[in-house]
């Protein structure tokens, strides 16, 4: 059954997590992901939408922020993200903070990643049969490339600092990158490809709170 977490809902700082460290192995493990048209679909039977649809409520009582004070979207209904999602264009820093933007308002591919990657740490945080893994999704660690050996949820706290127009030593070309990879990596539970490390280390899925 699902079990609500307690959640106090910013995505800049990231997630902080109590989980438990403890055995060798996460090759059993299989994550979750979607992309930002996964997230994006309106809901039909059992898509990715109708369980946003679903869940959104208990899982995300404050809205899903994405971005800092100052430069934010904020989204507080699954409808929200469905009429936002998936919104393409230059990615860049954010102009102002909005509440419940729809996708002609900013056409803003990072935005769109750091959304869809933040949808999808929250609802890994939440229900715990959201996925086939016990060890937290945001924990797991880059393979390669640019952002080798950082975890998921360092590489969305650097694309929710370049959306604020603060200081970050990445290009918006290297994070939107990378938060595509990871946002194909298990769409729909299935492995689609290899950029997340699954390694020795097994990180205990318990209690998470996101905290500004």
């Amino acid at each position: 059954m699902k079990k609500l977490i307690a959640l106090t809902l910013c995505l800049f700082v990231g997630i902080s997590s109590n989980a438990q460290i403890s055995g060798d192995d996460t090759s059993g493990d299989t994550f979750r992901t979607q992309t930002i048209g996964g997230w994006g679909q309106k809901a039909i039977g059992n898509n990715a939408g109708a369980y946003l649809l679903e869940n959104f409520d208990m899982a995300f009582p404050n809205g899903v922020t994405i971005g800092t004070d100052g430069a934010s979207l904020t989204f507080t209904s699954a409808e929200a993200i469905t009429k936002f999602l998936p919104s393409t264009g230059t990615s860049k820093a954010l102009a102002e903070s909005l509440i419940d933007p729809r996708k002609q308002e900013v056409r803003n591919t990072l935005a769109s990643q750091a959304l869809a990657l933040s949808i999808t740490l929250g609802l890994d945080a939440y229900d715990s049969e959201f996925a086939a893994n016990t060890a937290a999704f945001a924990d797991m660690k880059i393979a390669y490339g640019d952002f080798e050996g950082m975890t998921i949820r360092m590489l969305l706290d650097e694309a929710n600092l370049a959306l604020a127009g603060m200081e970050s030593k990445y290009t918006f070309a290297q994070l939107n990158e990378a938060l595509s990879l990871v946002n194909e990596s298990y769409v729909d539970g299935e492995m689609t490809n290899d950029f997340i490390a699954i390694s020795s280390t097994k990180a205990t899925k318990s209690s998470f709170e996101f905290t500004r």
